[in-house]
């Protein structure tokens, strides 16, 4: 029964004469090989088609602006191509539209980025046809890379010295309206009718007030907070007895605090991206028209200028989180869905506080409406993206790049799982399992940016399993269920103070799905070339060489289920927030 559900074709034997799992592995001989799980990493249709005809992704990524330097020239272009075709690989992802907004080739839609840290193009340089003249002349494919919501970079806003961009922080700063309105919570203190603004950090007075668990500084006012009262005016300096209510100076009117009961509520506001930009990327509001239009326009303006192998977008194709996007646009969208009037955000979520301000969250009765409701949107994109692009191209191949561990996306908003996937996630409703867009991808890339390459090197040294490279290439695959090729992302600034650790990682991605993504060129990629020229010294072709490969994939998968077999469970190792970002 084990062995046919989970596909992998095993001897009858009795129970107590079962393998062991975890077996070495050399899916790249010219390295050495690793003890992996050769039945979770095994399991599925395009896994096992990949293997048995010897296909597999090898994509070296090019950032666009840690790389400028390095593709300026058409000789610069030329070398980079031909490194990376000594060393092995058979696709180069070329990053063009990085999260600031504007692009590395000339557009019609927003001005050329020229210049950063340092590194310069030449105005109105153009490297996108040599880099799909050089790519194409050694049998390589190329891709070329978008960032759909993100139009500016909080680095180039904040630069003093025109570092970044020539000063110029990214077009979104100057579209207020479309960008994204996150919703924001901040601890403060009900005293009686009067309320207090919290440091949201214990024993910090960056705010003007703060509760204290120890000595609090010299010079400020302090009040004894317990059993949910304030008891009395305590002066300067003391020792702590109970929590301590502390000001920089006496407010007017304390003195008749005395007494009065006092508890931690939360307040909230809402603000737009760039007024409170808690991430590097500027991020806009995917349920804007004009924000839908503009990035419709860029992949239309590259589908019909140049001869790409496909379109990728990177992980800003989603929300900015769990907290946004709660603008009135999106607000009355969402009221509509539901048929009701929304009390935002309470009917979604709120933050709560404790009295030593820890958080939680208290979810609302629109909480798993929001979520699909959000998927759904991103979904709706996707279609509409591959719909406009295929209409220019029909053998444009489509993909994206996202976080491996899906366990967090729900907060993000892109289902990029298969609509049929079925997991172990409590955000996966049934309204939510089908916004999955997985079957409008060609490809996904995973960043399964772990140090620790393998399942069972983790369980060796007491290290969490689901933070190692085999067990997020694993649940990508699993999760995008065989709807799209997946391939498994490693990063090798992972890798800058133990080198020697890169080959199992390589090991592990290309072995446990179908094909190795390399991020990036940028990060000292020299020491690594002749690693890579080792396992890679024999040339396979990667999964999408060919759609009717993929068509087979999918056809056969349907063919199963409608004979009634059912796919194993997911194997759910846990990984850490934020892998890939």
């Amino acid at each position: 029964m084990l062995a046919s559900m989970l596909g992998v074709a095993l001897s009858a034997q009795s129970l107590g004469a079962t393998p062991n799992r975890f077996d070495l592995t050399s899916t790249l001989p010219g390295i050495p090989a690793v003890r992996m799980d050769k039945i979770a990493s095994g399991v599925g249709i395009a896994q096992q088609t990949a293997r048995a005809k010897g296909l597999q992704a090898r994509i070296l990524w090019v950032d666009a602006t840690a790389n400028i330097d390095a593709y300026n020239t058409a000789e610069k272009i030329e070398a980079l191509v031909q490194r990376a075709y000594d060393a092995g690989f058979n696709t180069i992802s070329f990053d063009v539209k990085p999260i600031i907004g504007y692009t590395m080739y000339p557009s019609k839609l927003t001005p050329q980025l020229t210049a950063w840290r340092g590194k310069t193009l030449p105005q109105g340089f153009d490297p996108i046809p040599l880099f799909v003249s050089a790519c194409h002349r050694r049998g390589m494919k190329l891709f070329v890379c978008l960032n759909a919501f993100s139009e500016g970079h909080r680095m180039a806003r904040e630069q003093k010295n025109n570092e970044f961009a020539d000063g110029l922080p990214g077009p979104g700063y100057d579209l207020p309206d479309q960008q994204s309105v996150q919703v924001r919570f901040s601890p403060a203190l009900r005293i009686g009718e009067r309320t207090v603004s919290l440091s949201p950090t214990l024993n910090s007075l960056s705010t003007g007030a703060g509760l204290f668990d120890r000595t609090p500084p010299a010079d400020t006012a302090a009040f004894l907070w317990t059993q949910g009262r304030i008891q009395r005016y305590l002066g300067g300096p003391v020792a702590v007895p109970d929590k301590l209510l502390v000001f920089g100076r006496v407010p007017d009117g304390a003195a008749g605090w005395i007494g009065q009961s006092a508890r931690v509520v939360t307040e909230t506001k809402f603000v737009r991206s760039s007024e409170d930009q808690n991430q590097i990327p500027l991020m806009m509001n995917p349920f804007h028209p004009a924000v839908k239009r503009r990035s419709f326009e860029f992949a239309q303006e590259i589908a019909q200028k140049y001869d790409v192998d496909g379109l990728l977008y990177d992980d800003r194709l989603r929300f900015t989180g769990m907290d946004g996007d709660f603008s009135p646009l999106t607000q009355e969208l969402f009221a509509k869905e539901v048929g009701q009037p929304v009390r935002f955000p309470e009917d979604i979520f709120t933050t709560t506080y404790n009295a030593d301000l820890s958080k939680g969250i208290k979810p609302g009765k629109f909480w798993d409406a929001w979520w699909a409701f959000r998927a759904r949107e991103m979904t709706r994109w996707v279609d509409q993206v591959t719909t406009r692009i295929r209409a220019i191209n029909d053998d444009l191949l489509f993909g994206i790049y996202a976080g491996s561990w899906y366990g967090e996306y729900d907060n993000y908003g892109a289902n990029y799982a298969a609509s049929d996937m079925n997991a172990g996630f409590p955000f996966l409703t049934r309204a939510f399992r089908q916004t999955g867009f997985a079957d409008k991808l060609d490809l996904f890339i995973a960043g399964c940016y772990y140090r620790v390459p393998t399942i069972f090197d983790a369980m060796t040294t007491g290290q969490p399993e689901g933070r190692t490279v085999e067990a997020a290439s694993i649940m990508a695959n699993r999760v995008i269920s065989d709807e799209a090729w997946t391939v498994a992302g490693i990063a090798l600034d992972v890798f800058a103070k133990s080198p020697g650790e890169m080959p199992a990682a390589l090991q592990a991605a290309v072995s446990a799905s179908q094909g190795v993504m390399v991020f990036d060129h940028s990060h000292n990629f020299a020491a690594y070339q002749d690693t890579f020229a080792k396992a890679f010294a024999r040339r396979m072709p990667p999964p999408y060489e060919s759609k009717a490969t993929l068509e087979g994939v999918r056809k056969l998968k349907r063919t199963r289920r409608a004979l009634g077999a059912q796919s194993p469970p997911v194997f759910i190792y846990p990984g850490a927030p934020g892998a890939g970002h």
